[in-house]
């Protein structure tokens, strides 16, 4: 385990260091460490993943599988990114907006037919400045669906990572966060007691198109991605008095 020790904070990693995190990994002290700490201290949910790939992601042919590529993390930025693709012969312009005040790039959005509004699930137990993050998460969303610019875009709302939200709440009860929740570690309820704050943000007036998502899932991500294709043309029949 000395080269470990050795190792500067960034360094390719090479087969003889995938080797030895390969063996740190399937220690069994590091297996019980990892299985009693992993909530508490916050871990990624995918750091396991990867650790037991290490040997094979260090290979000379190696080529990032669709579960490689969904499981990276990429960190949040201050900028904006623009991602322009073709889904069932729509063109998307799909703009993603950093966790800032709303005031800062509203004007990038004001003339968009759809926004996407991202809540993961799992992350109710987490505290970032002294705020609980998903506390935070649902009163932006109150900002967003009451803000008049954004009163003819559709709003679509993720409940994101249900998987990763089912795997947490047998461990971490979310009425250690949310006293008034007494559902348990039933995953539905815990499900439904989330999205009963989200919607209690908007007007009876103001529709919501709501999707639970698992992270991981291929398949639900395209079917996603069909539903939003739907309610964007939707919205385009709507706004010329077709629909």
């Amino acid at each position: 385990m000395d080269l470990l020790k050795l190792l500067p904070l960034e360094v390719p990693i090479t087969p003889p260091i995938a080797q030895t995190i390969s063996k740190f990994w399937s220690h069994p002290f590091v297996q019980n460490f990892y299985s009693q700490k992993k909530y508490s201290l916050h871990l990624s949910p995918f750091m396991n993943y990867f650790l037991e790939r290490a040997e094979v992601i260090t290979e000379e042919d190696y080529i990032p599988t669709d579960p490689d590529i969904i499981r990276v993390h990429s960190p949040a930025t201050k900028t904006f990114v623009e991602l322009n693709f073709v889904f069932r012969q729509l063109d998307f312009v799909l703009i993603d907006c950093p966790k800032c005040e709303p005031k800062k790039w509203l004007h990038f959005v004001e003339t968009s037919q759809a926004m996407i509004f991202i809540a993961d699930l799992n992350e109710y137990d987490l505290i970032k400045d002294n705020e609980n993050v998903m506390s935070a998460s649902i009163e932006r969303f109150s900002n967003f669906v009451s803000d008049p610019v954004l009163q003819k875009t559709a709003m679509i709302l993720f409940m994101n990572k249900s998987d990763l939200f089912q795997e947490k709440i047998a461990h971490v009860p979310i009425s250690d966060y949310f006293p008034e929740f007494h559902g348990g570690s039933d995953k539905e309820l815990g499900i439904s007691f989330f999205l009963e704050k989200f919607m209690a943000t908007k007007n009876e007036y103001r529709e919501i198109y709501v999707h639970v998502t698992c992270l991981i899932n291929i398949e639900n991500v395209g079917f996603v991605m069909e539903c939003v294709r739907d309610i964007v043309v939707r919205e385009n029949l709507s706004n010329c008095d077709l629909f």
